[in-house]
């Protein structure tokens, strides 16, 4: 009886491991795992308080990278700005709150991308924007699309 009992324990053992690792698996947490790529959009908020959109959204794509396990299960996330969506990273008029979320996430490794067809028709240039931050020339739409092709993950929340 104890034999059977310690081949029961055994074979229970060995199955929540192997339970266990393919639910690891399967959220990505194992060492050699594909690492991640994501695009985030936004263009702004339907309801005009830009701001407070913004600051949802860095909440996602810190929510984003915990969930899937940290920065190293990351190999890169872009948040990609256009229309009204890149007034509220314009430096001088930050919010302090979605400034601090922003300088923890480009800290950590999160870009910014500022569509260059907006820049230009809200007369802005891209020096007015946080360190880091890079001009899409080609359109933040367009930008979509590259990223998409090249396997982003593509995220609008």
């Amino acid at each position: 009886m104890t034999k059977r009992w310690g081949t029961f324990l055994g074979v229970a053992a060995l199955a929540g491991v192997i339970a266990a690792g393919g639910l690891a698996a399967e959220a990505g947490h194992l060492p050699g795992t594909k690492k991640h790529k994501i695009v985030y959009h936004f263009n702004g908020s339907d309801d005009g308080n830009h701001v407070k959109k913004a600051t949802v959204v860095l909440g996602n794509i810190q929510n984003h990278v915990n969930g899937v396990g940290g920065w190293k299960n990351v190999e890169d996330v872009v948040l990609v700005t256009h229309g009204e969506g890149i007034v509220p990273f314009i430096e001088k008029n930050m919010d302090p709150e979605l400034r601090k979320r922003f300088d923890i996430l480009t800290v950590s490794g999160m870009q910014l991308g500022v569509c260059g067809n907006t820049l230009k028709a809200k007369k802005l240039t891209i020096e007015e924007f946080r360190d880091g931050s890079v001009r899409l020339d080609q359109g933040g739409v367009t930008a979509l699309m590259e990223y998409q092709e090249k396997g982003y993950s593509y995220i609008r929340p």
